[in-house]
């Protein structure tokens, strides 16, 4: 309707000027403001994005996909924000909207938020290199390097013969980090095919974020190998920083290496009011054979003697959590 009324208000233009009605008006001053607030109320609550391709059926050769889209909001705020990710052909596209929810979590300061995830099958038109990038949205106000800032991911699919699908990861949507301490944390990570994995800080073109978390002249680093080190020393606990990280895969034969991206939010905590939990288990890539059951056991206990709540992202279809004890 208002794309109507501009048209016609355009034509009587050439004929000469009229004044436009206050219908006119009131109608596009109501289109204006809802889509103000529904831009404020999807792009106030963004906390983390990953992005990861698999072929369709597992084969090594075919042109169809399934993009998995893993995205978390504040929790109570409407559902997953409505984001569209857009391939470099043909004008392509699909949106994030109607993501199952996965899971919700809190932060440091009682928060909710929940992590959702879409899986859409895609078909190429020829094996190649494609390129999907997401539409902006944007981040919470209160993070101390870029607040408010627009949030945009990209992910190269390399959807050549015998590239399977791209690196996966099991990063937290906030990663904790203590203050006034040297931190190391190692993100998870595994390539369905083996291949050679690299990893570094995403350029501000390619995520939005203007700058990268630091304190002072301590700036947050990435090893290749995804290792995130920082030394949080003069911190303050509960501020909060966006992070994106590029996740390349170095198909063998390949000369275009494959991107994914991941994006979440380091959140500072107090070593004294709060130190981690120490976990011991299966360390890395584990595999299970087809048909057979698979058990892991994971045990973890806190410093301080509180119980713990263990929660798992991304299991596959029929695996479940249990409680030990």
């Amino acid at each position: 309707m208002v794309e109507q009324l501009v048209q016609g208000e355009a034509t009587v233009g050439r004929q000469g000027y009229r004044e436009p009605s206050n219908r006119v008006i009131r109608i596009l001053l109501s289109a204006f403001l809802v889509a103000l607030l529904a831009a404020t109320a999807s792009a106030s609550h963004f906390r983390f994005g990953h992005l990861s391709w698999q072929r369709a059926g597992g084969g090594q050769t075919n042109n169809t996909v399934e993009i998995t889209v893993l995205e978390a909001w504040r929790a109570g705020a409407g559902g997953v924000g409505e984001i569209d990710y857009i391939f470099d052909y043909n004008n392509q596209r699909f949106t994030s909207a109607g993501a199952s929810q996965i899971g919700t979590l809190t932060d440091i300061t009682g928060e909710q938020y929940a992590l959702y995830r879409r899986i859409v099958s895609h078909t190429f038109p020829s094996n190649g290199v494609y390129t999907l990038t997401s539409s902006p949205t944007v981040r919470l106000a209160t993070l101390e390097n870029a607040p408010a800032s627009q949030a945009t991911m990209k992910m190269v699919m390399d959807v050549r013969p015998s590239n399977t699908g791209t690196p996966t990861t099991l990063s937290p949507v906030i990663l904790q980090l203590p203050i006034d301490t040297t931190n190391s944390v190692a993100i998870p990570l595994v390539d369905p095919d083996g291949d050679p994995i690299s990893v570094r800080l995403a350029t501000a073109a390619e995520s939005g974020i203007p700058n990268l978390p630091a304190i002072g002249t301590n700036q947050l680093t990435v090893t290749t190998n995804g290792v995130l080190n920082w030394n949080t020393a003069g911190g303050a606990v509960s501020n909060r920083y966006a992070a994106q990280l590029i996740i390349e895969e170095n198909h063998p034969g390949f000369t275009t290496t494959g991107e994914v991206p991941l994006e979440f939010i380091i959140e500072l905590i107090s070593v004294a009011a709060n130190e981690r939990p120490t976990c011991t288990g299966p360390v890395g890539a584990q595999l299970a054979g087809v048909g057979t059951p698979f058990q892991a056991a994971i045990t973890a206990s806190d410093p301080e003697g509180q119980p713990l709540t263990v929660k798992a992202q991304q299991l596959p279809d029929g695996a479940v959590l249990q409680d030990g004890d």
